[in-house]
């Protein structure tokens, strides 16, 4: 977020990051703080995988490109795709008090000029119909850079529609599938290796992902990994959701595919990916920003100042959540069972889950935004621990809705499909396994045992 839409630090930018996982006030340091690590590293390329912009401000684009500048400079090559947030967004705004103003947002065609020395200009193929492309940074290795994102959708009051609205997910459009299949089989026809990144997930990373966070993966991901299994395309790049961590699903065939998800940098723990490719071997390593230049003194820990910005935002976002998501909960009560249960109202359920999953369910989103770092030693309990929290909202929700027939209820709602899979996900998350293969017969999920991306080697040999 560029420092100059913070013009006046006042009620509305205090309310906005009260409920925003994003260290936006820190945000500049912190980019500045990862490029620099780059440099250190000395890499080769660098694989930007979308939201590179609070919300597709273009003083915010031209800040960003700015402080990428310096890859460029040291000779290397930097991709970029944009990600939700990044074009035609109507709550591109800058805060004056307590107050808002819109500010200048960024068309597809203005984005691609603004990173056009990050992947655009030099592309080998370019997709007309949306801002995907194929780079060949380094002879014999060709990536593909895919749009999936919605811009086209966004809608402005301002324009004359009944609200502003970003849309959160995302989808490859058929034009743009056929496209990928003709770059794959040029790359295949040419023996180049193969690999990608799009912003919105294309597999699942704990069980009913699908579910309870669907906007976070392609609407139509199982399409895309078909092509790109069948293709021989074992690895994916991919953001959005915020965690760290890497998941791989297989079909019947014998075919499979990585989606090496990597947190943002401005969302605790502030990782990156530092990878090698070495032959028809790809290591991967899980890295953290671990200092910026704008905290007070070298005593504060930035790791830890990340940590707890982040838990005081989670009853926030818990809330936010509960709000989006409140009309589908009564869809998940039995037909027969309306006329003695009655959802409590809105804020009642709120209150109730604040209560009794604050905790736990700070825990469990930790848990989710660590991946594959999680705290393998006290998963096992803190699993339990959320899951009983769960029993008693179940409870508590029984007694809210029904008066005297709670202990009825009680049985009702824990049979419920919403609950049963809701903790089915969090077992999932915690112990770091998906293991459900409820997306059909043409594919299972075997990720059985924790994947450490903290050191993980990944055979690229059918990628050739």
């Amino acid at each position: 977020m560029a420092p100059e839409l913070l013009v006046v630090k006042g009620s509305a930018f205090d309310n906005y990051i009260m409920r925003d996982r994003k260290m936006l006030y820190d945000s500049p340091a912190i980019l500045k703080a990862a490029v620099q690590n780059l440099l250190n590293e000395k890499v080769d390329i660098v694989l930007v995988s979308g939201d590179l912009t609070k919300d597709g401000e273009l003083v915010s684009h031209e800040g960003v490109a700015k402080t990428l500048r310096p890859l460029l400079d040291h000779g290397i090559k930097v991709l970029v795709i944009p990600g939700n947030h990044d074009i035609n967004n109507p709550f591109a705004v800058k805060f004056i008090g307590d107050t808002t103003n819109a500010v200048a947002t960024v068309t597809a065609d203005e984005f691609s000029q603004i990173y056009g020395d990050f992947g655009f200009n030099s592309a080998i193929s370019k997709d007309p119909n949306s801002l995907s492309y194929v780079s060949e940074p380094v002879k014999g290795l060709r990536i593909l850079c895919l749009d999936g994102v919605k811009y086209y959708d966004n809608t402005f009051k301002s324009k004359g529609a009944s609200a502003d609205n970003r849309i959160t997910k995302g989808v490859i459009k058929p034009e743009t599938m056929a496209w990928i299949r003709t770059q794959i089989a040029l790359a295949k026809a040419q023996k180049k290796q193969l690999i990608g990144m799009v912003h919105h997930g294309v597999v699942e990373h704990f069980d009913y992902e699908s579910v309870y966070a669907a906007p976070y993966l392609l609407d139509n991901y199982t399409e895309l990994q078909r092509i790109l299994m069948n293709a021989g395309v074992e690895v994916m790049f991919t953001g959005h959701f915020h965690a760290s961590d890497i998941s791989r699903v297989d079909d019947r065939n014998g075919n499979h595919m990585f989606d090496v998800e990597t947190g943002s940098i401005v969302t605790y723990p502030c990782p990156y990916r530092v990878m090698e490719i070495n032959g028809n071997t790809l290591s991967i390593q899980t890295k953290h920003i671990e200092k910026i230049e704008t905290l007070a003194s070298d005593s504060v820990d930035f790791q830890t100042y990340a940590h707890d910005k982040l838990e005081k935002v989670v009853p926030e976002i818990l809330s936010s959540y509960l709000v989006h998501y409140y009309r589908s909960v009564s869809t998940t009560i039995p037909e027969y069972a309306p006329s003695f249960i009655k959802v409590p109202d809105e804020k009642v359920l709120a209150d109730m889950v604040l209560k009794y999953l604050s905790g736990s369910g700070t825990q469990l989103l930790f848990a989710n935004y660590r991946g594959n770092e999680n705290l393998a030693d006290s998963a096992v309990y803190k699993r339990k621990a959320f899951i009983k929290d769960v029993d008693e909202l179940i409870g508590d929700f029984a007694a809210k809705s029904s008066g005297v027939l709670a202990p009825i209820t009680s049985e009702v709602v824990k049979r419920t499909d919403m609950f049963k899979k809701l903790k089915d996900a969090s077992r999932s998350i915690w112990d770091n396994r998906v293991e459900k293969s409820y997306r059909g017969k043409d594919y299972k999920y075997q990720l059985h045992e924790p994947i450490d991306d903290l050191n993980l080697v990944i055979d690229l040999g059918g990628l050739k």
